[in-house]
């Protein structure tokens, strides 16, 4: 083993051992001992290391790399996050989405020789977590609140159908690569007469065999009296089941003459290799490719921690992720890794298997381990297709009809970003497709906050409520006019607030008294309050005071720095009731 492993395992360990905090799942009390704590994760290890061998394997080719690098990439990335990273059951490793960026961001180095393409390889990874790292010292977690959930799933559907184009071909028989879904397209039509029909049928057969595994096997080990965990178990195993009987059947009836196969992985353990520095146009390209990768697995790996963390009632800190992740990929790359981030399916696995800690992740890493140092010779006849056609399986699941129907019934306008953004990166490509995406949410955040929801309001049945009139049986008044409104009032909204209130005056015209009502208002700019001020003076000219009403308190404290209410027609109420009754009284 090289010595630089001996040396990443001997500083993280004890750390992380003197940290060891199993957290509960929902189905697990505080009754378990801490011997059995150990023993489900250590189970649970064992299951997922087992499990993403050959995922690690697929996603390896799908970056551009020889499979052995997918191995690489599982082993120190895990050990890594398993102490630096937020959440205890994220199972780090390659993912399809970042393995697909990277081969499309590598493109126009795929003519170099392998060692120099794996180093460029290396450089996105050390990048990525540069990134990554810089983003969690600087609190940027909060960013992936600002794009949207269509966007990011029209995304994530997206590159899945990119991902699946791609692994067609390996079907089909003869290698393909692309950006777009039209040179996916052009390439597929016209080398459908180089098709390999037996390994058309083999990657049929086996694909059909993954689907029906998935369907039938889990419900029926439900119907069986079994531990729940245990079928979770047994159900995950299930693939690797199918591609250890596809070696077996290529083994035995030589399908490697008409086949691709894996084919030979080098043994051992990969060693310290600092990553070569090119050229200073190239490195400014990694570099920027590796900028959209940071975001993309960041946004992907948040998903995961914060929906596992909200699900079993636990605290999250994204910050602490962005460093976790970043550190992953920056350690990772010293040791012939590419970019990687947290797997839907590998957390699944972990989760599913009994996980309760990082202590899952380390054995998994472990297990991979002892394939490296003695075991891949058993992958030598595995057919590439077989690879194809489970990372078919895999990523077709990726595609989100479900989130793209809710928000067709609900959001339209998430609607229609999902599908933007789908068709952004099935036309341009994975990049182009990520900027149109981040583009269109931060047009969807100006487009709503510029036009914010603004409701006259009335009394409900002499209570302290005060509600939209347009749904609710309320009391008005002529001589008031009570509006509400729901957003906070800066540079991009001015217009249309006074705009409206200006028309609600004009259209009750024996209005006195104009009571704003801010309690949804947690910010108001300069041009905001120069707005107000302006708006009192057309008020006044009127004969209409101008009054406000809950204000919140850091609301309060800026606009006593301003001019607006020294001058205001009106006055300024704790309560919208208090703020009628005095109306009234006048």
């Amino acid at each position: 083993m090289p010595s630089y492993i001996v040396r990443l395992l001997v500083l993280l360990t004890p750390l992380w051992l003197r940290n060891y905090r199993p957290q509960y799942t929902s189905g697990v009390g505080n009754n378990i001992t801490t011997r059995q704590k150990l023993s489900m994760d250590i189970t649970a290890g064992i299951v997922m290391g087992v499990v993403v061998i050959p995922q690690s394997l697929g996603y390896a080719l799908l970056a551009g790399l020889p499979p052995v690098y997918g191995l690489y990439a599982s082993i120190v990335p895990a050990l890594a996050y398993a102490y630096f990273g937020a959440s205890p059951v994220q199972a780090i490793g390659p993912v399809a989405i970042t393995s697909v960026m990277v081969a499309q961001a590598l493109s126009p180095f795929a003519a170099l020789p392998i060692a120099q393409y794996a180093s460029y390889a290396a450089l996105l990874a050390a990048f990525t977590g540069i990134t990554l790292v810089i983003a969690g010292y600087l609190k940027l977690g909060c960013l992936t609140q600002f794009m949207s959930q269509g966007v990011m799933a029209g995304f994530i559907s997206g590159t899945a159908i990119i991902i699946a184009l791609a692994q067609a071909a390996h079907i089909l028989g003869w290698q393909l690569s692309g950006a777009t879904v039209f040179a996916y397209i052009d390439n597929l039509t016209n080398n459908l007469g180089n098709t390999n029909v037996f390994s058309c049928v083999v990657g049929g057969g086996f694909a059909i065999t993954f689907i029906l595994v998935k369907r039938y096997f889990r419900p029926w080990l439900g119907s069986t009296l079994l531990h729940r965990l245990s079928i979770n178990m047994l159900a995950n195993l299930a693939p690797v089941v199918i591609i250890a009987a596809a070696i077996l059947l290529s083994k035995a009836f030589n399908w490697q003459a008409n086949l691709v196969v894996v084919g030979y992985i080098g043994q051992g353990l990969p060693g310290f290799v600092l990553p070569t520095l090119p050229s200073g146009s190239v490195l400014q390209q990694l570099a920027t490719s590796a900028g959209f990768i940071a975001l993309v697995a960041f946004v992907s790996t948040t998903a995961v921690s914060r929906s596992y963390a909200l699900h079993n009632h636990m605290s999250y800190n994204p910050n602490q992720e962005l460093k976790g992740l970043g550190a992953a990929n920056i350690i990772g790359a010293l040791f012939k890794g590419f970019p990687v981030a947290g797997g839907f399916s590998r957390t699944a696995v972990n989760v599913d298997a009994g996980a309760l800690s990082p202590l899952a992740g380390m054995v998994a890493a472990g297990i991979i381990v002892v394939i490296l140092l003695g075991f891949t010779t058993v992958f030598y006849h595995l057919p590439v297709t077989v690879l194809a056609a489970g990372i078919m399986f895999t990523v077709l699941k990726m595609v989100d009809v479900a989130s793209f129907k809710r928000a067709w019934r609900s959001d339209r306008a998430d609607a229609w970003a999902f599908l933007a953004t789908l068709l952004g990166v099935l036309c341009l490509g994975l990049f182009a497709g990520l900027i149109a995406g981040l583009i269109i949410s931060l047009g969807l955040l100006i487009g709503r906050s510029s036009q914010p929801h603004i409701a006259v309001v009335g009394q409900i049945a002499n209570s302290e409520h005060f509600r939209n009139v347009t749904r609710h049986q309320t009391q008005t008044w002529p001589q008031l006019l009570l509006i509400r409104i729901d957003e906070n009032l800066f540079f991009g909204n001015t217009n249309p607030v006074s705009a409206r209130i200006l028309a609600e005056v004009a259209q009750q015209n024996t209005t006195l008294h104009v009571i704003l009502i801010l309690s949804a208002c947690n910010h108001i700019d300069l041009s905001a309050q120069n707005m107000l001020s302006t708006l009192n003076k057309q008020l006044a000219e009127r004969g209409v005071l101008l009054h406000l009403a809950e204000i919140k308190g850091p609301v309060m404290d800026s606009l006593q720095k301003g001019e607006l209410l020294s001058s205001l027609s009106g006055q300024t109420f704790l309560s919208t009731q208090e703020a009628v009754y005095h109306c009234l009284r006048l």
